[in-house]
């Protein structure tokens, strides 16, 4: 369980990373633009989900690798404040 919400958190860095990068390039092509749109809602779905199940699972010692379950809430905290800076 613990890899799949690092992949989640850091799923979801990547997704935030490459809309920033589409932005600032202002890609045009309308595939791509469709595709961003349609997976935006069910990408910040799982922004918000993993850092929570990720605490609650460190909190309450039921992770089996503690490392793992810091380094996915440091990278939600990162994707926090890249939202931030970038808004």
């Amino acid at each position: 369980m613990d890899v799949w919400l690092f992949a989640a958190s850091l799923l979801t860095f990547i997704y935030i990373l490459l809309m920033y990068i589409a932005y600032v390039s202002q890609w045009n092509e309308a595939i791509l633009r469709f595709v961003m749109e349609l997976i935006t809602i069910p990408i910040f779905l799982v922004g918000i989900a993993t850092p929570l199940i990720a605490a609650f699972r460190l909190i309450s010692k039921k992770s089996k690798n503690r490392r793992l379950s810091i380094i996915t809430l440091f990278i939600s905290i990162l994707s926090a404040i890249f939202i931030g800076i970038v808004s």
